[in-house]
């Protein structure tokens, strides 16, 4: 299995599993940048989604077509892809709204355990933080590094970074999945994940 299948793999468990459970630089010639850090926003419900990124969210339209049949307590979910290389690695932007209030431990969990439950993947560093007081509202930062063993990529030291925010209930889920540590598309994201702030229009 080659590298950038098993990331995809990854990230679609741990997509998956978080529902179940309400230094170096690289070029990247197919990659939306900006010249600097760009203020931007994403309409999400009656609410409004502020960050700052070199990179554009573009908004999936099958992904987000199968969160929102993908079960009952699913008002509204939306899902966009973050314009980074797929040689790189990957990363996007989970929003749902759910007739229940979600659990930020069990988002987490599942983000971790879909992670680990990918053959091929060792979690060999994690770090969850508290960020409530910068982003205004109940949320975790996740960050850490990844063995990834593949038959025809052999063995490479990845990482992997998100932000999990509620709001009453609201589901935002933020995750990026990197092939090898110290790439600057992942110091990117990183950055971006501490600028987000989750408003009313």
């Amino acid at each position: 299995m080659k590298l950038v299948t098993i990331i995809g793999i990854a990230a679609a468990i741990s997509l998956t599993s978080c529902k179940s459970n309400s230094s170096g630089k690289e070029s990247t010639p197919d990659t939306t940048i900006a010249e600097e850090m760009a203020p931007q926003e994403i309409e999400l419900g009656n609410d409004r989604l502020t960050f700052t990124s070199k990179y554009e969210f573009e908004k999936n339209d099958k992904m987000s077509e199968q969160i929102n049949l993908s079960s009952p307590k699913v008002i509204e979910a939306a899902y966009y892809n973050l314009n980074i290389s797929k040689s790189i690695g990957t990363a996007g932007l989970n929003y749902q709204y759910l007739t229940v209030y979600p659990s930020m431990d069990g988002a987490v969990n599942g983000l971790i355990n879909g992670y680990e439950g990918v053959k091929g993947i060792t979690i060999t560093e994690k770090n969850i933080d508290d960020v409530s007081a910068e982003i205004g509202l109940p949320s975790k930062l996740g960050y850490g590094k990844m063995t990834i063993n593949t038959t025809e990529d052999g063995i490479s030291i990845g990482e992997f970074c998100f932000l999990v925010v509620q709001k009453d209930k609201k589901l935002l889920l933020f995750q990026g999945i990197f092939q090898k540590e110290g790439t600057q598309q992942a110091v990117d994201f990183m950055n971006l994940l501490q600028t987000v702030r989750f408003v009313d229009k």
